[in-house]
């Protein structure tokens, strides 16, 4: 609902607050299969790693801190970013 493609039966959907009647540009949809785009070699902070290096960022060191930052914000303990794996992200985080 929120990316606009569902409506509400009832009531309304809301972002930060705010009732949505169009699609917020902040909000995105990313379409994936995870079995077969999430990498079981490689850790989950890589996955999360490489978007940042198509985009342009140089600096391991800032791709890093992002990589640490988003993890955190998704409850995941970002100083073990390396071994995540995506089989077992979900008992990392407690699920």
């Amino acid at each position: 609902m929120l990316v606009g493609l569902l409506e509400p039966a009832a009531g309304e959907a809301r972002h930060d607050g705010h009732a949505r009647g169009s699609v917020d540009p902040a909000v995105q949809t990313v379409f994936q299969d995870p079995v077969s785009f999430l990498n079981p070699r490689r850790g989950g902070g890589e996955s999360i790693a490489d978007p940042l290096r198509a985009r342009g960022e140089p600096e391991e060191g800032r791709i890093r801190g992002r990589v640490r930052e988003l993890l955190e914000r998704v409850e995941l303990e970002a100083a073990h970013h390396d071994r995540y794996r995506p089989s077992s992200a979900a008992d990392s985080a407690g699920a």
